[in-house]
């Protein structure tokens, strides 16, 4: 039989650090117990993609989504959910339950444009959406037909000022970020030419190599090939800093236009229901993370003419968010872009 072990003696110390404590608790100031993290994921998580798919988000989430599901040992099962821009999707994610088995992968301008643009929009961000990673940056890069005689940005906004109205200018949509840009250089700069939209980057590009439109705004992911070709000419990257996919192209800034809106750049981002406790979005951040680290994931996102981000974190990506916003809205208003939706 196990002997009965008397009480242990209160010494002086052990009776002062159970006062203190017991005061400490009557007081509200006692260190809080931590709770047990509960598992994550718990089943198949559903990554939407508001996207078609094929394009470049719908390629990243499918290639993210297969990592998380090794790394994480559940599921990610990818749906797209494409329309409006990418808020039908959006707003099937910020419905969900905020438990982390709906998440979404979003172009940026889904919150940075879209709320400006749109007359009606099914969500506020800073209410509905929490901002979980950033995956990739993705730079815009001005091109022209081989039949335009300039080679720089300098060259291009002195033919543009020269010859006024004679070029089209392409976009990928009414109240895309090409679109707000070619108003920012017809309002500010004195660049005259025409506006001419597209449902997408691909019939963009498909025009612009068929000179029906002799200037655009797209990612070099969608150009690079032609580029290679010499069947489209590079003039500027739209973006803080140049790109590893293609170093020798100088941004806007290089060439002396400095203004903010030459840096503001998209991003490729995980967002979940705003509700989504803490814990959850931090770790399915570092996952995120730890994926994007991979020298697979990095060659992917550069190959694709992106650059890849790794160390990204919901309080990162909320400040970043909070600190272009309202630029982003600026822009949108100076353009005039409203689509009724």
């Amino acid at each position: 039989m196990t002997p009965i072990q008397p009480p242990a003696l209160l010494t002086p110390s052990r009776r002062q650090w159970l006062c203190g404590a017991a005061a400490l608790a009557g007081s509200g100031l006692a260190a809080p117990v931590q709770a047990k993290t509960e598992a994550y994921p718990k089943g198949p998580v559903k990554l939407v993609v508001p996207f078609t798919p094929g394009g470049a988000t719908d390629v990243i989430a499918r290639k993210l989504g297969d990592q998380l599901s090794k790394s994480l040992n559940a599921p990610f099962v990818i749906e797209n959910k494409p329309g409006a821009f990418g808020m039908i999707g959006t707003d099937q994610v910020v419905k969900a339950a905020p438990d982390g088995q709906t998440i979404g992968l979003i172009l940026s301008g889904v919150v940075l444009i879209n709320p400006h643009i749109y007359t009606k929009v099914p969500y506020q961000v800073e209410r509905d959406i929490a901002l979980i990673s950033k995956v990739a940056d993705t730079a815009g890069v001005l091109a022209v037909h081989p039949s335009v005689p300039v080679k720089n940005a300098q060259d291009f906004v002195a033919y543009l000022k020269a010859n006024p109205d004679k070029l089209n200018f392409g976009s990928y949509g009414q109240g895309s970020s090409p679109h707000l840009l070619c108003e920012y250089l017809r309002k500010t700069l004195d660049a005259r030419m025409n506006h001419v939209p597209y449902k997408g980057e691909a019939p963009l590009v498909q025009d612009m190599l068929g000179n029906q439109v002799q200037v655009g705004i797209a990612s070099l992911n969608a150009q690079k090939q032609h580029f290679d070709a010499g069947k489209l000419r590079p003039i500027a990257l739209i973006a803080g800093q140049r790109t590893a996919a293609m170093p020798e192209l100088a941004t806007m800034a290089e060439q002396g236009f400095g203004d903010d809106v030459f840096r503001m750049q998209n991003w490729f981002g995980i967002i979940a229901p705003k509700a989504t406790p803490a814990a959850i979005q931090d770790q399915l951040a570092q996952a995120i993370g730890a994926v994007m680290a991979t020298p697979e994931m990095q060659e992917m996102i550069v190959k694709m003419g992106y650059t890849p981000v790794a160390d990204s974190t919901p309080r990162k990506l909320v400040a970043e968010y909070r600190e272009w916003a309202p630029r982003w809205k600026k822009l949108a208003e100076l353009s005039g872009a409203k689509i009724d939706q």
